[in-house]
């Protein structure tokens, strides 16, 4: 047995632009929207925010833009205290 640790999505701020844009490229396409991608301050908060649900809160919130979205992703992540 191959027991493997995974830091915290907040301890690897570095990972999330990728996979952000792995989900956005995922959920455009499903949606059938031709998104252009995130901007750099939606690129930005991403980065910032502290997901307490990991990358599948990430994947959520990626997808939840998708749907609401026209073109471009811009994102305000609320304080969550």
């Amino acid at each position: 047995m191959i027991s493997l640790t995974v830091p915290p999505l907040r301890e690897r701020p570095e990972d999330i632009p990728p996979l952000a844009a792995a989900f956005l490229a995922h959920f455009s396409q499903t949606n059938h929207k031709p998104l252009l991608g995130f901007t750099t301050d939606g690129e930005a908060a991403l980065k910032v925010h502290p997901w307490p649900g990991n990358v599948r809160e990430l994947r959520n919130a990626v997808e939840r833009a998708v749907i609401l979205c026209e073109r471009i992703l811009t994102l305000r992540i609320a304080n969550p205290h």
